[in-house]
This record gives structure tokens, C-alpha cells and sequence, in this order.
């Protein structure tokens, strides 16, 4: 990472973020593959005598002025195109300009009479005008296209449609938020805020933040190209909100049973590290489609146990695979009852029975029969049907 903090920023500027939304760092670190060839020096360059002598590097070196714009993994907006470097030129020398000889007007012979040697040295003598100066040559200036960053490239983006406002939140610092709302549910005078982009000016910097349903979006964030200020509403614009996983009653669970990856919001159940924005095509993030798959798993479970411990219909006994018993309210020890037993109403059996049983016990108890019946010995005989329940195993039924 370059250690010159306008440079830093530079390079944050133009290295996308990753997929969690991190950001590059003063640790970070980048490989060749990202870097125009123009950027790396693979050898040491020296003029011996007027010749060139390279000599390779064990390790190569970034120019002063390298800046990545190489990045094939991402979204092809992110690499951007670099001009390629001019050679310096090389001219020879210019010759010197010529000297122009220029003879003074002299008059006439007929006019002037002649004169001695001695006037003529100093009227009619060849003057040598003074040396011009040299012709200065203009420098060639090369010209290198570079990209010129605002340092403040939001202050009027182009709003994607209507329903997107500009405000200015603070004139010093400059703050200035992009936003969609719509009328709250519970409370008809407020506005909600769906979509926002809130943009902070610095001195050198600005600083870029995106919300969506209050939960930032950091892979809208830090993208390192010069058009990106001016297509990210458009971006935004066009970004699905997350459909949640739908209401708790969707897994039968209640809201004591959800796990603690999963929180209720307006929309539904969500996943507690979902962004908000969908990610996938069946319009649910990352996050949320891992949590369905993970409620999913333990209705499953739940389903099963609860089928585990569900206890038998009475219709599924057989009858005749256990001793009955039978109580009678308001008997004496002694006396000898009739009592005709029926099976339940659910039951598939037709079948009644009538059986003679004799008290061989202490006298039961009137009332609910709290005390556990006596056992009897039953007497089968097959008769018309009598409105009595008939089950087995140790479970007492009582006679009206």
C-alpha cells in the first residue's frame, strides 16, 4: 500500500469492494494481475557511455504513479482504461542560424564626389551588422491525458426518477442526502425512508453511505471509478428490496422457537445479518436463503418428534387382547350386577358385549371415583349394543 495518504485514498477510490463490504486498508494487499504493465518495473534501468543497461530485479517494483485498474473478477465498470505512455521525444541539436551580410545606402558617384581613402573608410566602409541572437526553440510539451477526481463528485448527481428527493442536510460540513420515502403505516404524518444515500464532504475525500430500510449496503460503497458517483442512484434505483421468509406460522413455529439468526421485521422473518437488498432470483439475500434452509431443517424436526409422541386412537386396539374391567357406582360387596359394555363411537368393532360381574371388594367409593377401582372377573355374551365405552389395558370404565 503506498504510504502517502492522498495515494491511499486514491487507491480506495478504485479498488472495489469485496463481497462483505470490506474496505482496502493500510495492511491490505495487491497482486500484479490488477496493475497496467506500464505500472511495473521489472528491471533497473541505467545510462553507461550512452548506452542503456537493464538489469532484472529479483522482485518487481510499482512506478511512483501506479494506480490499479485491472480488476477481472468484478463488474466490468470497475476496470478502466489506461492511456499508454508517450516515449520522450528526441531531436537532434538545431545548427546555428547563418549570418546575413547588409551594406549601408551609399550615395551616388554622380551626386557625392569621390573621397579619400580615409572618408571612405568611414562613410563608404561594409558595415557588419551585429549577430542576432539566437533563435530560441519552444520546448515541446508532452501531452499525457489523466483523469482528473472532483473531490466532491455528488453535490448534483441525476436523479433516476420522481420519486427521488436531494437535500442538503448541512451546508458546513457539506452533507447532502439522496432519498426515497413513503407514508408510514402506524403513523400517517411521518415518511419512512426506503432508499438513502448520504454523501459527507471532506477536504480532500468524500465520504459515500447507502441505506436501504435503515441497514447499510457497503457493496454500494467505495466502487474506484469516475463515473460511478453519477450511476449510482441508477444503481440503487434498480436494487430489489428482500422479500423476508414470511410470517412464523409459515415453519408452524411461534416466536419462542426461532432461532436466534432470525428476527421479525415489518416484511416477515429475516435473517439477523440480512442487508436488506436481494441478492438472488428467488428475491431473497444471502443471508435470508441461508436461514430458510435452516428453519426449514428444524420444522422438519419438530414434525417428527411430534409424530413420535402422539398416542394411538382407541380404534386401533383390539379388543380382545386384554382382561376388562368394569365399575359399577352405588354396589354393595356381594352383589351380583349386570352391566353391558360397548365399544366407543370411533371404533370400527359392532360387536357388544354383556357381562355378569360380582363384587368381590370393598364397596366403591360415589363420587369421581378418585380411588382406583377393583378389579373383575367379566362374563362375555354377545347382545344389542348399549351406549358404554369399551377399552383396554388397566384404564377403568365406568357404568352410569
Amino acid at each position: 500500500m503506498p504510504r502517502n495518504q492522498e495515494m491511499f485514498r486514491r487507491w480506495q477510490r478504485y479498488v472495489p469492494p469485496r463481497a462483505n463490504g470490506q474496505r482496502l486498508t493500510p495492511s491490505s494487499a495487491l497482486c500484479e494481475r490488477h496493475f497496467d504493465p506500464q505500472f511495473v518495473q521489472h528491471y533497473f534501468e541505467h545510462t553507461i557511455n550512452g548506452q542503456l543497461v537493464r538489469i532484472k530485479r529479483g522482485v518487481p517494483c510499482l512506478t511512483p504513479d501506479a494506480v490499479p485498474t485491472i480488476f477481472p473478477d468484478s463488474p466490468s465498470y470497475y476496470t478502466r482504461r489506461v492511456p499508454a505512455r508517450r516515449k520522450p521525444i528526441q531531436r537532434a541539436p538545431l545548427p546555428p542560424p547563418k549570418r546575413r551580410r547588409t551594406s549601408t545606402k551609399t550615395t551616388s558617384s554622380s551626386e557625392t564626389p569621390p573621397a579619400d581613402a580615409s572618408t571612405e573608410g568611414e562613410e563608404g566602409s561594409v558595415v557588419e551588422p551585429a549577430p542576432e541572437a539566437p533563435t530560441e526553440c519552444e520546448p515541446v510539451v508532452e501531452v499525457v491525458e489523466c483523469e482528473v477526481t472532483p473531490a466532491f463528485p455528488y453535490k448534483d448527481l441525476p436523479l433516476p426518477s420522481g420519486r427521488w428527493a436531494r437535500h442538503v442536510i448541512s451546508e458546513t460540513p457539506l452533507v447532502i442526502a439522496y432519498s426515497t420515502c413513503r407514508l408510514s403505516d402506524d403513523q400517517p404524518g411521518c415518511l419512512v425512508t426506503e432508499k438513502l444515500v448520504l454523501v459527507r464532504e471532506h477536504e480532500d475525500y468524500a465520504e459515500c453511505q447507502v441505506y436501504m430500510d435503515g441497514r447499510r449496503l457497503g457493496t454500494f460503497e467505495e466502487a474506484g471509478s469516475t463515473d460511478y458517483p453519477q450511476t449510482l442512484l441508477q444503481r440503487l434505483d434498480s436494487a430489489r428490496r428482500c422479500t423476508g421468509l414470511g410470517q412464523p406460522e409459515k415453519f408452524s413455529l411461534t416466536e419462542r422457537l426461532l432461532p436466534p439468526s432470525v428476527e421479525i421485521r415489518e416484511s416477515g422473518l429475516h435473517s439477523v445479518q440480512c442487508c436488506g437488498a436481494a441478492t438472488t432470483r428467488s428475491g431473497l439475500s444471502d443471508k435470508c436463503q441461508c436461514a430458510k434452509k435452516l428453519l426449514r431443517k428444524k420444522q422438519a424436526r419438530l414434525e417428527r418428534r411430534m409424530r413420535a409422541q402422539d398416542i394411538p386412537p382407541v380404534s386401533e386396539v383390539a379388543m380382545d387382547t386384554e382382561q376388562l374391567q368394569l365399575v359399577i357406582v352405588d354396589a354393595s360387596p356381594g352383589d351380583s350386577v349386570d352391566g353391558e359394555i360397548r365399544p366407543d363411537v370411533e371404533d370400527s368393532t359392532t360387536s357388544v358385549e354383556v357381562v355378569n360381574a360380582e363384587i368381590v371388594s370393598d364397596p366403591l367409593e360415589i363420587g369421581n371415583g378418585e380411588t382406583k377401582p377393583p378389579a373383575m372377573e367379566l362374563e362375555y355374551s354377545k347382545t344389542a349394543a348399549t351406549p358404554y365405552r369399551n377399552v383396554l389395558g388397566q384404564v377403568a370404565i365406568y357404568v352410569q
